[in-house]
């Protein structure tokens, strides 16, 4: 009909400009992605050790370290390791925060140096996160689902991915309206 949606429009000329960040941030959670195959435990101890620290601090037990196991926790008898780490989430919440914030960045050089602010961010976030869902696992692993006749196993993976999922909608909408209400 002839009329133009100026927001749509608005929206496609953002992208244009950004695409190159757009493609630099899919390019490093690609890389980082695919060199997380190569990883074992000890490559990950930037993830599990502050993890651990927390969760050793909440719950006031000690885990015994080993590199082909990780941290294990003798009076829960569950282990934090590499399927435990965060690394996904780091690389996800790394990602969206990034897309999130660099429509509002109009300094080209400060685009790129937005990346290493966003995956410190993201770091901060997934150690957090990742504590409370290991320590909500806990709870829960403590409780009886037998009489459910649920493996724990999917009780686990469950929690993990409410729990991320939800933080990471939280992180989103948190930090969405603190651009709105700075920017606007």
């Amino acid at each position: 009909m002839g009329l133009i949606n100026v927001n749509a429009l608005s929206g496609a000329i953002s992208m244009n400009k950004n695409l190159g960040y757009y493609l630099f941030a899919i390019g490093v959670f690609v890389l980082l992605k695919f060199w997380f195959g190569t990883f074992e435990n000890d490559k990950l101890t930037f993830l599990l050790k502050p993890t651990n620290a927390i969760i050793e601090l909440v719950t006031g037990t000690s885990a015994e370290y080993s590199s082909e196991s990780g941290f294990y926790y003798h009076n829960f008898n569950f282990v934090i390791d590499k399927s435990c780490s965060g690394y996904n989430f780091l690389l996800l919440c790394f990602l969206m925060l990034y897309f999130q914030i660099i429509r509002y960045v109009k300094r080209h050089k400060y685009k790129f140096l937005l990346s290493f602010g966003c995956f410190a961010l993201a770091y901060v976030l997934t150690i957090l996160i990742n504590s409370s869902r290991i320590l909500i696992s806990v709870v829960f692993q403590n409780a009886s689902f037998a009489a459910l006749n649920i493996d724990p196993g999917i009780i686990h993976e469950s929690i993990g991915v409410v729990t991320y999922l939800s933080f990471l909608l939280i992180t989103y909408v948190v930090i969405e309206k603190i651009l709105n209400k700075k920017y606007a």
